[in-house]
């Protein structure tokens, strides 16, 4: 059996307690994926991606409902909750784990890297025939790492006969610091909606769950407003409640959040997205001893959640999915998102 790839794993050097450069990282990543690697790309503008699963149903998913969900290769951060494999995250194509998950894909997709925009559009579009609404999400690993197959497929769902909504889970780093980064998506403000994930309360806290330099942490928070103001819904979601819990003081953790969220739009708090750790993972006792090594196992994200529950509603933005018993799914607070970027655009 062939031994796990810790090679881009950034926790196994002793440079980790510095954080990593997600820029960098990403560069690598994208390089191994192709084959090609170029210190000046960080992320791929042609339409195709990486996957090591396209189209799984989920009936009731938290984030977007009814959905198929594909998952792609690669990642520029290092969470320590990541249900991912390392060879997922690291780009390893070659390893045994995505040597099997490729042979797992569709017959038309096995023994490619990089499998085409079109082809996996129209794929899914087959697949989700007999769903009342078309929804295709793409989370991973890290989404925004294939700009150009996000865009390609946005515009297949732009044209399609039927409404298709474009889900997209990001981390939001090259959103918030690649300037030019959303041109290209230009025009597909109506199909794309992102969730884009706030881990940690504070730069230390972000970098002791992802690995990241602390510098990054508000890097989320930027990406969200910038989506809005350009036109994009975008909810803060992936909230691990974990990564922010707080043992002596949950409550302000809680205010602070709240702030940070008001400070883009009064509303934006209603909306927030949170969870706590998943043990559906790829391999659990690797996640374990990472959680362990970053001291996560003894927090009590239950506290966390009833505290930001409680303050969001003190603080007169009950959180929707509470508040009134929201179905799961972004569609479901477009009114709100609307009523939001419009008045970010004055």
């Amino acid at each position: 059996m062939t031994a796990p790839d810790t090679s881009l794993d950034p926790t196994a050097s002793a440079s980790s307690i510095h954080g990593i450069d997600p820029d960098l990282l990403g560069r690598k990543v994208i390089g191994r994926i192709t084959g090609s690697p170029d210190s000046s790309r960080s992320y791929l503008n042609d339409p195709v991606f990486s996957f090591y699963n396209i189209g799984r149903r989920l009936p009731n998913d938290p984030h977007w409902g009814e959905v198929l969900v594909s998952d792609v290769i690669g990642c520029n951060y290092r969470c320590a909750h990541c249900w991912v494999s390392t060879d997922a995250l690291n780009g390893s194509i070659g390893s045994a784990f995505l040597k099997k998950k490729n042979s797992q894909l569709p017959k038309e997709f096995r023994g490619n890297t990089l499998q085409d925009a079109d082809a996996i559009f129209s794929y899914l579009l087959r697949k989700s025939e007999s769903m009342p609404k078309r929804i295709f999400a793409f989370t991973g690993g890290e989404t925004s790492l294939y700009r150009g197959g996000l865009k390609r497929v946005g515009e297949l769902a732009q044209n399609a006969s039927e409404k298709v909504h474009i889900g997209i889970d990001t981390d939001g780093y090259l959103i918030a610091t690649q300037p030019e980064y959303l041109s290209a998506w230009d025009g597909l403000q109506d199909t794309f909606n992102l969730y884009v994930s706030i881990k940690g309360h504070d730069a230390a806290s972000f970098q002791r769950f992802t690995s990241v330099n602390g510098k990054a942490y508000d890097t989320p928070f930027v990406a969200i407003e910038t989506l809005l103001k350009h036109g994009f819904k975008t909810i803060p979601g992936g909230v691990v409640l974990n990564t922010i819990a707080h043992h002596d003081n949950p409550v302000e953790v809680a205010e602070q959040l709240q702030a940070r969220l008001s400070s883009i739009h009064p509303d934006l708090p209603r909306l927030l997205s949170y969870h706590a750790i998943s043990w559906m993972v790829h391999d659990r006792k690797a996640v374990s001893k990472r959680l362990k090594s970053r001291d996560y196992i003894s927090t009590k994200p239950s506290d966390t959640r009833d505290a930001i529950v409680k303050t969001f509603e003190r603080l007169k933005t009950p959180i929707v999915d509470v508040a009134s018993g929201c179905k799961p799914g972004i569609l479901s607070k477009n009114k709100i998102l609307e009523h939001i970027i419009a008045d970010l655009k004055q």
